[in-house]
This record gives structure tokens, C-alpha cells and sequence, in this order.
């Protein structure tokens, strides 16, 4: 499993490390960016030596572009997870703190939020404002944070009757310390619990929009981008047969990362 495990983020890692050092594989690997476009051959190649996982319809690798649309799905996905849990995390809290009027208008507000569909909105969005990643990732964390909230609240109510916050009110230590010091320990680890599958719904609704061309501008390359060009091209099975095995691996490292995390989680004494 510990290999299987290594594979997975490693093909990830090389996925961020292009994004990131994106200019300098321009400048001096000029053939290893995902708009270049190889001439020599026609385009539409299977792979081949030259070229491993094929080429697409305009002679660009396939194996490039979707390590750099991996690189770009998971660094979109991973902070639209951080703000969710942020929001999640401190509204949780400040639910669990506050009086019963408040805490009940906060509750209604929870529920209404997570009761809200994503993908209408977000049509409408994009309609207005199309390919704006920003809003699209603003609005995903906005309708995302209510379960995760709820869970803090839960949690921190259980914490706050606890002996541990009880016997720090009776020796005098002033409310934000306790929450700073005692209550935000106890439970950020259940908040961080929901981050792998925050990044994991964020990557299948990204894929989602960007197959339907509402995702990332074009020529962005995404995980998605092959399959709308199978679609056209019926023979050239290699666009979908490595893209289908890069998002299921990607996904699926995901889900393994939750259930590792989880069962660490259980094994902690509270």
C-alpha cells in the first residue's frame, strides 16, 4: 500500500512541480510545455516513441498536458478546500459560542447555504462572467462550508460541556484563550478530517465545468479537455484512455488519503 501510495502523489507532485516552475520549463525545455506543438509529425499521433501518450488533434503530448491540467486542477482545488474549512471551522465555532437567538439565526443560515445548488449558480455566474476561476472558486467554497460547519458546532458544543473547558473557566482564564488555546486544538482535527474530500468534490466538479467548457479558458489544459476532443475523434482511443486512468488515480489517492486520515483520527484518545 506504502508504494502504491508513493506512486500516486508522486505522479501529483511532478503534476504542481511543472506548474510551478512553469517559465523555466519554457525557457529551457521548450518542447515540455503544454501548448508546444510538434510539426515534424502529423498531428493525432498514437503513442510512440516520441511521444508517449500519443498526441491530440493540433499535435500537442498528451502526457504534458495533463500533467500541467493535473498541477492546475489540484492547486484550484486545494484553496478552494482552505477557504471552505476556514469558513467552515470558524462559523462552526462561532455558532457553538454564541446565544440561543443567535445561534438559531445561524443555524437557518447553515442550512439555507447548504441547501443552495452549485451548478445553477454557477451557470448563472459564468454566464455573466465566463471562465472566471475566482468567482467559480469563491462561489464553491461559499455553498460548501455548511456540513463542515454544522460538524464544528456539534463537536465544539461537546468540547465546551467537556471537564477540559470547565476546569478552565474555574481557574479565571479569559474566553478568547480558551477558545485560542483549548477549543480550536480539539477541533480543528475534525475540520481538517473533510479537507481531502473538499479537494476531492472540487476536482469532479472542476472536471464537470471544464468538460463542458466552462472551467479553465481554452488552451488551458485540464483533465477533461481530452475527452471533449474524443468525443470528435471516436479513433484516437488514447485521449480517452489516459485521461480516464489520470482522474480515476487522482481521485481515488484522494479517497485514500481521507480513510488514512480518518483512521488516524480514531485512533487519537479524546
Amino acid at each position: 500500500m506504502s508504494l502504491i501510495r508513493l506512486f500516486s502523489w508522486g505522479w501529483m507532485a511532478i503534476g504542481l512541480f511543472l506548474v510551478l516552475f512553469k517559465q523555466a520549463w519554457e525557457h529551457f525545455f521548450p518542447t515540455l510545455i503544454p501548448e508546444w506543438i510538434d510539426s515534424a509529425l502529423p498531428p493525432l499521433q498514437p503513442p510512440s516513441f516520441f511521444h508517449f501518450w500519443g498526441t491530440d488533434e493540433l499535435g500537442r503530448d498528451v502526457l504534458i498536458r495533463l500533467l500541467f491540467g493535473t498541477g492546475y486542477s489540484l492547486a484550484f482545488s486545494f484553496l478552494v478546500a482552505v477557504l471552505t474549512c476556514i469558513l467552515g471551522i470558524s462559523i462552526g465555532i462561532l455558532i457553538s459560542v454564541s446565544s440561543t437567538q443567535f445561534k438559531k439565526l445561524l443555524n437557518l443560515g447553515t442550512d439555507t447555504v447548504s441547501s443552495l445548488p452549485f451548478l445553477p449558480l454557477a451557470l448563472i455566474c459564468l454566464s455573466f462572467y465566463p471562465s472566471n476561476l475566482p468567482i467559480l472558486g469563491l462561489l464553491k467554497s461559499f455553498l460548501s462550508w455548511g456540513p463542515l460547519a454544522q460538524f464544528i458546532r456539534m463537536e465544539s458544543e461537546l468540547v465546551l460541556n467537556g471537564p477540559i473547558i470547565q476546569s478552565a473557566r474555574s481557574q479565571g482564564i479569559p474566553s478568547f484563550r480558551i477558545l485560542w488555546k483549548h477549543l480550536l486544538p480539539l477541533v480543528l482535527p475534525l475540520g481538517l478530517s473533510f479537507f481531502p474530500f473538499l479537494v476531492f468534490s472540487t476536482v469532479l466538479t472542476l472536471s464537470t465545468l471544464d468538460y463542458f467548457g466552462l472551467g479553465f479558458p481554452i488552451p488551458t489544459p485540464t483533465l477533461s479537455e481530452m475527452f471533449r476532443q474524443y468525443q470528435e475523434h471516436g479513433e484516437a482511443w488514447w485521449l480517452f484512455i489516459f485521461p480516464f486512468l489520470v482522474t480515476t488515480s487522482l481521485l481515488w489517492n484522494l479517497q485514500l488519503t481521507q480513510n488514512t486520515y480518518r483512521s488516524l483520527m480514531q485512533q487519537q484518545a479524546y
